[in-house]
């Protein structure tokens, strides 16, 4: 559990991003930093003392004269959830707790808008800044956000990749990187593993999220590939030459037609592709279709219980 008020705060904020409206995500978690639960924090206790003033006086205060004149009472309802994200958050000591401050965060925010938000934000900030990459080494922090992440991947929708960079990837529908940008989370998740190690952000950070997106498929899955590459690399790995000859054939080349590797060279495959090995112990996935990104064409189809059976078999 996030030690400090700000980082439970910051927490819980980025468990409500896929809580969101589509159109507000990405915006809405490019403004999740420290200083911005500050800013909330300072807010919500301004609001939480409204008895004082007329609690339509307090909302123009903080949203700083668009708020109760233009938003209304939608203006004091999302005071209120403010006021609730921050008192739970403040002092959550389970997962459960900032779960639940992460619904009063989404509905604020969805309430009042992106514009009112900003303004709140804008309004309220000092001149020093602080991003959430900060924080970025925080080790309670990643393993929460993994539990409480959910990916909803539609059946025969998940598509992985390899040798093809991330950048690309982030472009492809259904990838993994594309479906945490869709949930206005991945350029979030960058922000806070900026500066960490690549070795250690891809084992805390990456590594959890590709095996929980993993588990969530079924029915087909995509396979992105450099084939160029990918067939380099076994070359060097393996010899194709005994293994093929062992199965009955002479042909070292890479069939482009579809058909079944050869058993060996199917488990030789799955351990070149990291991605594929999580997929074995997924009873829903029962397809893998191989595409060649730079050609767009498919290139290979593993059924699934033939693959999981070649990866058990004994090492060449």
């Amino acid at each position: 559990m996030p030690d400090t008020t700000a980082d439970r705060m910051l927490t819980a904020a980025t468990l409500a991003v896929p809580k969101l409206p589509r159109e507000l995500r990405k915006q809405v978690a490019a403004m999740l930093t420290r200083e911005t639960m500050a800013v909330i924090a300072a807010s919500a206790a301004i609001l939480a003392g409204s008895q004082v003033l007329g609690i339509g006086e307090v909302v123009d205060v903080i949203f700083v004269g668009v708020g109760f004149v233009t938003l209304g009472w939608q203006a004091v309802e999302a005071g209120e959830r403010f006021v609730s994200f921050w008192r739970i958050a403040k002092s959550a000591t389970s997962e459960k707790e900032l779960e639940e401050a992460a619904n009063y965060f989404a509905d604020a925010v969805t309430i009042v808008g992106l514009n009112s938000f900003f303004v709140l934000i804008a309004h309220r900030s000092g001149s020093a800044s602080t991003s959430a990459s900060k924080v970025a080494s925080d080790d309670a922090f990643w393993p929460l956000f993994h539990r409480s992440l959910k990916f909803d991947v539609p059946e025969s929708s998940g598509v992985l990749w390899t040798g093809i960079g991330a950048d690309r990837a982030l472009l492809i529908k259904g990838t993994m990187e594309n479906t945490l940008e869709d949930m206005g989370l991945y350029r979030l998740i960058q922000a806070r593993v900026k500066g960490v190690e690549f070795e250690n952000a891809r084992a805390s950070v990456w590594k959890p999220l590709s095996v929980k997106y993993a588990e969530s498929l079924r029915g087909r899955v995509k396979v992105f590939v450099n084939r160029t590459e990918l067939e380099t690399n076994l070359a060097r790995r393996i010899p194709i030459k005994s293994i093929l000859a062992k199965e009955g054939t002479s042909d070292i080349r890479v069939p482009s037609e579809i058909d079944p590797y050869p058993k060996a060279f199917e488990a030789l495959l799955m351990s070149e592709i990291d991605a594929l090995t999580e997929l074995l112990d997924n009873p829903k996935v029962t397809i893998v279709e191989f595409w060649d990104d730079s050609t767009k064409k498919l290139w290979k189809v593993l059924d699934m219980t033939v693959a999981a059976r070649a990866a058990k078999a004994p090492k060449i």
